[in-house]
C-alpha cells in the first residue's frame, strides 16, 4: 500500500496517505492554537514494517523495550497510528484531534499511542 510523508525532527516519516494529511491539517492547528508541535517520538513512531515491529516486540519480551504488540498485530503497521514523543502533545490531540479523525483507540495503557479513526 501506499504512504505519504509527515514531518518529524528525525526526517521524514510516512503514514497511510489519509492518516498523513490529516495529521498534517492537525499539527498546523495545533501549532496555531497552542504553540504545539505535534511530532512522533522517533523513527519507529509512525509506520512500522512487519521487520520493524518484530524488533520492538522482541525489545519488550526481553524487558528492554516500550510495550510493543506481535508482528502482524499493530495498527503502526498499517500506517494509522503514531506515537508522540510528550503528554502535552497527547493533551493537544484529545482537545482538537476528534475534527480529525486523530484519538485513541488502541493500547489503553500507553499515553503516547493515537490512531487515526475515519
Amino acid at each position: 500500500f501506499g504512504l505519504a510523508p509527515i514531518w518529524s525532527p528525525w526526517g521524514t516519516l510516512y503514514l497511510a496517505p489519509a492518516a498523513a494529511q490529516s495529521w498534517e491539517a492537525m499539527r498546523a492547528e495545533s501549532l496555531r492554537l497552542y504553540g504545539q508541535d505535534l511530532y512522533p517520538d522517533g523513527t519507529l513512531s509512525a509506520y512500522r514494517s512487519y521487520d520493524d515491529q518484530a524488533y520492538l516486540y522482541d525489545l519488550f519480551l526481553a524487558g528492554a523495550g516500550a510495550p510493543a504488540n506481535p508482528p502482524g498485530t499493530s495498527s503502526h503497521e498499517t500506517g494509522l497510528a503514531v506515537d508522540v514523543a510528550e503528554p502535552e502533545m497527547r493533551w493537544v490531540i484529545d482537545q482538537i484531534g476528534a475534527a480529525y479523525c486523530w484519538g485513541k483507540a488502541h493500547a489503553p495503557a500507553e499515553w503516547w499511542h493515537v490512531d487515526y479513526l475515519c
